[in-house]
C-alpha cells in the first residue's frame, strides 16, 4: 500500500440470531407462537410461526416482524402464497367458503395478473358479496357478463367450471377483447421486469 492509499474500513455485517420458538400473548388478547429476532425496535418475528387474533390466524415464514410466504385463515377462508406488508402480493390461492377457488398472481392484497378460476359460475356471487363481514371481496366482474371466458370458437374453458383469465385490480371482465388487451399489457409489463433483471445482474 503506497502513502497515498487510505485503507478501506469494511462494513460489520451483524448477523442475525433466530431466537425461539417461543410463546407471546398480548394484552388485546393476540398471540404469537414461533420464532423472533431481537432488533433496535424490539422483538420481530422472524422465521417460522404462527399469529392469532380473534378469528384470523396467520402462519409460514416471517422476517423482520413481516410475513412473507405462509397461510391465512378466516371465518372459512383461506390464501396461502407469497406475502407483502402482510398482503396477499406475487403467487397464490385462495379459498371462499363456497368452495371458489382462485389460482394464480396478486398485488396488494387484490387478485391482480393471470390465474384460474373454479367453481365461479355456480354461484350467486352478489347475494356473497352483500356479506361484507364474512366476505373478503377480493374479486367482482362486470355484471354484465358471464365469469367464464367465451370467446369466437365458444366457450375456451380448461375444464367444467374451471377457467384461465386475467384481472386487473381486482375486476374480471371476461369480453375477449378486454382479455386480448390485459394479455399484452401484463406481457409487457413482465417483458419489462425482465430486462430491469438483466441490467442489474
Amino acid at each position: 500500500m503506497t502513502e497515498e492509499e487510505e485503507p478501506v474500513e469494511q462494513e460489520k455485517v451483524q448477523e442475525i440470531v433466530i431466537l425461539g420458538p417461543a410463546k407471546f400473548i398480548f394484552p388485546n388478547g393476540s398471540g404469537y407462537d414461533g420464532q423472533y429476532i431481537e432488533s433496535e425496535n424490539g422483538l420481530l418475528y422472524h422465521g417460522k410461526g404462527t399469529y392469532k387474533f380473534n378469528f384470523v390466524m396467520y402462519t409460514g415464514q416471517w422476517s423482520n416482524g413481516q410475513l412473507i410466504n405462509g397461510k391465512l385463515k378466516s371465518l372459512g377462508h383461506e390464501y396461502i402464497g407469497e406475502f407483502k406488508d402482510c398482503k396477499f402480493h406475487g403467487e397464490g390461492v385462495y379459498t371462499w367458503p363456497d368452495g371458489r377457488i382462485y389460482r394464480g398472481e396478486f398485488k396488494d392484497g387484490q387478485v391482480h395478473g393471470k390465474g384460474s378460476y373454479q367453481n365461479f359460475q355456480r354461484v350467486d356471487n352478489t347475494i356473497i358479496e352483500k356479506n361484507l363481514l364474512r366476505h373478503r371481496k377480493l374479486l367482482s366482474k362486470k355484471s354484465e357478463l358471464a365469469w367464464a371466458l367465451v370467446g369466437e370458437n365458444g366457450n375456451n374453458s380448461v375444464g367444467k367450471d374451471v377457467f384461465e383469465g386475467y384481472t386487473d385490480n381486482g375486476m374480471f371482465d371476461s369480453n375477449i377483447d378486454n382479455q386480448n388487451k390485459l394479455k399484452e399489457l401484463f406481457d409487457a409489463a413482465q417483458e419489462e421486469n425482465n430486462n430491469e433483471e438483466a441490467v442489474e445482474e
